[in-house]
């Protein structure tokens, strides 16, 4: 229950709101900076939970810095 609060908080925090009913947000519906800063400060948020429910994979660079966030739906990294 309380990684479901956390990772709800945690996608709403980060503007993932409209996800389709498969959970899967588009990279469009992603705050990339809020998560840049998050990665760079090595947030306790991205280490407890993904960034939302289901499968996703997110590449971006921000300030010349590539980060990336994946999930297969039961396991998460990011980098």
């Amino acid at each position: 229950m309380k990684k479901t609060i956390l990772t709800t908080t945690l996608a709403l925090g980060l503007g993932v709101s409209g996800i389709a009913a498969d959970q899967n947000a588009e990279a469009s519906e992603i705050n990339k900076a809020e998560l840049a800063q998050m990665a760079q400060n090595n947030s306790s948020a991205l280490n407890n939970a993904p960034i939302h429910e289901g499968e996703y994979s997110y590449n971006f660079t921000v300030d010349g810095v590539n980060y990336n966030f994946e999930s297969n739906g039961t396991q998460y990294t990011w980098s």
